[in-house]
């Protein structure tokens, strides 16, 4: 279901943030990326089953949004709710890394 569709969305565990990148991260070219935007399709259970881009990435960021996709992949999530039940939802995340830099 949308965002729109539910009465809650669902919720990471845990912060999505940089510290979820690999460690060997170029941060100099972070600051010149375009926001990588995906979709997180989250099932009743809270575990993201499928991470889709929907935004345009750069041939120089792919290594970055493949690392992003594997690492989402990996984050629970607590459930949407839909009339006091845990439903199938998706929800779409914007990294733009430029901010974390400013």
């Amino acid at each position: 279901l949308s965002p729109k569709e539910v009465e809650i969305q669902a919720l990471p565990v845990v912060n999505i943030d940089l510290s979820m990148l690999p460690l060997d991260v170029d941060t100099a070219r972070l600051q010149q990326s375009l926001p990588i935007q995906l979709r997180l399709y989250i099932d009743e259970f809270g575990q993201v089953v499928r991470v889709e881009r929907i935004g345009m990435v750069l041939a120089q960021d792919e290594a970055m949004a493949n690392a992003l996709e594997d690492s989402l992949k990996n984050i629970t999530f607590t459930p949407a709710k839909r009339a006091s039940l845990e439903v199938k939802s998706y929800q779409d995340v914007a990294f733009d890394f430029k901010k974390n830099f400013e």
